[in-house]
């Protein structure tokens, strides 16, 4: 076999093939341990957890243990059926893609030939992998088995989805959970891969590896797999890794979220454009991005600092990954994403500084008027009395200075509606699609039919805008809306069509 077949299948080749070698799921291989120990296994499993962790291998693990001609508690290894197990001849073990093989009929064949007594081994192990990919009728048409199964029988059910399993089969399982791995455990597994085939990686490059990972085994042994051919012959360079993986790097996305940060809409747009010409994965970048502003949230609430501003980033990046999936252009949700972020931050540093400006003017009044009051004679006592209660109730009887009155421009229109949609994403939609004419005093919102005016107006709804004007303005708003008059569609369809139109 050559070294390129070799390293081609790296995660299967280091697969691990007893419990000692599989990482982080101790909470679920001491269980098990003790069950083999006390001849307690059940007969339905369900493990459930993100891809890569170790379903699969832990289910084969389990299926090996059980048909151990040598060792009781765990599998030896070295025994017939071990052996068997491992080089994917034993014919008492059957796994089954529930992907490709989920309907009613698959699972009448399997019920049938449970019956039958184990060829070889002590026990007949069945492993059906996403169990959760099985029609309604299927699994149906497992219960009954699962309810009685036969004494040498064993069910193992992986699933990335476990609450898309029926209640009913959760119900006759006993179900482990699977953890991801924690980033020290899946750079351990790396270096002792890399050690192993002689692979010249450097610590950047690993911590590449597993940040890129999200904590997968088989992921990050996959991306290993890429660089492989690379890295036996030669020294493999930080930048040449990136280039490989087709990553961006972690100075990259540091320098796109000072961008975001700084409200810098139009660099961060060309930032993306950049991106495009590198031919650099989308979904990768923007994966990349919320890990890294998920760290520096976390950071920053353990500090106890205002993380304000990357909570409601990654709330909407996290939104941009969901709709990346469904755009015409991929890099579409990224572009309005980091609009948005930025125009939102624009808002919140307007208001900071009008808040602060308030603040700074009423200390400054306090001050005055503090100085004020020293100054007078204090042989006058009684006269000051009489002094300071006119002076008060004159002061209650004037009138407040009227606030700052700021024209509707499209920003704010943007920030309002934003603020909206994260009460009633309908009304936020709504009011998107509407003109806004007016200022912070009276806010007028033209709607051309009677329901949606209605819509707006309705008390709840009403309550949600005029609060969410208050939030962005800092000031009470008149909020009217008024129905589109015939005259004026007419204009408008004049102005596009022409009169003949």
């Amino acid at each position: 076999m050559s070294i390129m077949t070799i390293m081609a299948t790296i995660y299967r080749k280091y697969r691990p093939q007893t419990f000692d070698e599989v990482y982080g799921q101790e909470h679920i291989l001491e269980t098990l341990k003790q069950a083999l120990k006390l001849n307690r296994v059940a007969h339905a499993y369900l493990f459930s957890g993100a891809r890569g962790v170790g379903k699969t291998t832990v289910a084969r693990l389990l299926a090996k243990a059980v048909n151990c001609l040598d060792e009781k508690v765990k599998p030896c290894g070295k025994c017939a059926n071990c052996l068997a197990i491992q080089e994917n001849r034993f014919i008492d073990l059957i796994e089954i893609d529930a992907a490709s093989n989920r309907g009613i009929d698959e699972i009448r064949q399997l019920r049938d030939k449970i019956q039958f007594s184990p060829s070889v081994g002590k026990k007949r192990v069945y492993i059906i992998d996403e169990v959760h990919m099985l029609t309604r009728e299927a699994f149906n048409a497992l219960l009954k088995t699962l309810e009685e199964p036969p004494e040498h029988t064993i069910f193992i059910f992986a699933t990335t989805e476990a609450h898309k399993v029926p209640v009913t089969v959760l119900s006759r399982c006993q179900r482990f959970d699977f953890r991801l791995g924690g980033e020290e455990l899946v750079k351990k597994s790396l270096k002792e891969i890399a050690k192993r085939e002689k692979l010249k990686l450097d610590d950047k490059i690993i911590d590449l590896l597993v940040r890129t990972s999200g904590g997968s085994f088989r992921d990050a042994q996959s991306l290993l797999d890429q660089l492989s051919s690379r890295s036996i012959e030669s020294d493999l360079s930080y930048e040449d890794a990136l280039a490989l993986l087709n990553l961006s790097s972690v100075a990259e996305v540091e320098n796109f979220i000072a961008l975001l940060k700084e409200s810098d809409g139009k660099s961060a747009i060309e930032f993306i454009e950049s991106l495009k010409e590198k031919g650099v994965s989308f979904p990768d970048f923007l994966a990349q991005l919320i890990i890294e502003l998920r760290r520096k949230l976390i950071e920053k609430i353990k500090a106890d600092e205002d993380s304000l501003w990357e909570n409601r980033a990654l709330k909407r990046l996290m939104l941009a990954e969901a709709d990346m999936k469904f755009a015409p252009v991929e890099s579409l949700p990224l572009e309005l994403a980091s609009y948005e972020v930025c125009v939102s931050t624009q808002n919140t540093e307007y208001r900071i500084q009008n808040t602060e400006e308030k603040r700074i003017r009423k200390n400054t009044e306090y001050k005055i008027e503090n100085t004020e009051k020293k100054s007078e004679n204090s042989e006058n006592k009684k006269l000051t009395r009489n002094s300071k209660l006119k002076t008060q109730n004159s002061t209650d009887d004037e009138e407040k200075p009227a606030p700052e009155i700021i024209p509707i421009t499209r920003d704010i229109k943007h920030a309002v509606v934003m603020e909206v949609s994260g009460k009633n994403k309908t009304l936020g939609a709504l009011l998107a699609d509407l003109s806004w004419e007016g200022d912070s005093s009276e806010v007028k919102i033209i709607a051309q039919y009677t329901l949606h005016k209605n819509m707006i107006t309705n008390k709840k709804n009403l309550l949600i805008l005029e609060n969410c004007l208050q939030s962005v303005l800092q000031c009470k708003s008149k909020v009217t809306c008024v129905i589109k008059k015939e005259e004026d569609i007419a204009e408008e369809i004049d102005s596009v069509f022409g009169e003949d139109g």
